[in-house]
């Protein structure tokens, strides 16, 4: 089994969308990434909107190869 953070707090957004592969199956979870509207009362930096876009484009190519997809929970609106 392969296990495969996507986009995580770590990875520079707010989400937690995640591969997981099997031999016989792929799934993603949570499907989106997302930034904080405002963090310490400042809206997100053009480099945050950079790495969000970045790193959705990466979570539309292991959707198109998942098996499943699920959603946990609702992370609003993402990048198209």
């Amino acid at each position: 089994m392969r296990i495969t953070p996507l986009a995580a707090d770590s990875l520079g957004a707010r989400s937690m969308a995640t591969l997981v592969e099997t031999p016989d199956v792929r799934i993603l979870i949570d499907p989106s990434v997302r930034l904080a509207p405002y963090r310490y009362e400042l809206p997100p930096h053009e480099t945050e909107e950079t790495r969000q876009r970045d790193l959705w484009r990466g979570i539309r190519e292991a959707a198109k190869r998942a098996d499943v997809l699920t959603v946990n929970h609702y992370n609003g609106p993402s990048v198209a």
